[in-house]
């Protein structure tokens, strides 16, 4: 049990650094936009890089979000990217809710693998409906 706190810690600090690289990116949509685009440049490769650990942690399907060929370097652009960290950031939160629900705790006994079991097949079910029902709305009014 150690080691799951130890990966829940982990995965929450990251969760944390995520929620910080969205507020960098909504900061960047008032900036200038020699300084916007700079920092949108390393704020898409960190959203890829953020993205592929995501998946590979919670084990989901992500490919909603692979429509990342934009060039944009508008405040639009930015403001997305920060939601888009924010999902990530929750996504791992809901992955760590759903294993922390599924220790085993003292008392379950023969049960533990059981609540394990369906703790984990509920995020499993959870996931790609979060992840298939979301999709960036086009703002028309700029």
């Amino acid at each position: 049990m150690d080691g799951g706190v130890r990966e829940e810690r982990a995965l929450m600090r990251i969760a944390a650094v995520l929620v910080t690289l969205s507020m960098l990116a909504e900061r960047s949509a008032d900036r200038a936009f020699p300084v916007r685009i700079l920092a949108l440049v390393v704020l898409r490769w960190a959203e890829a890089v953020a993205r592929a650990f995501v998946e590979e942690v919670t084990a989901t399907d992500w490919s909603c979000l692979d429509d990342t060929a934009e060039t944009g370097a508008g405040p639009l652009a930015a403001t997305r990217l920060a939601v888009r960290f924010r999902l990530l950031a929750a996504a791992l939160d809901l992955y760590c809710a759903a294993r922390r629900s599924a220790w085993p705790r003292p008392g379950l006994g023969a049960c533990a693998e059981a609540h394990r079991r369906r703790a984990a097949d509920r995020f499993a079910v959870l996931s790609p409906r979060l992840s298939a029902r979301w999709r960036p709305l086009a703002c028309d009014t700029f």
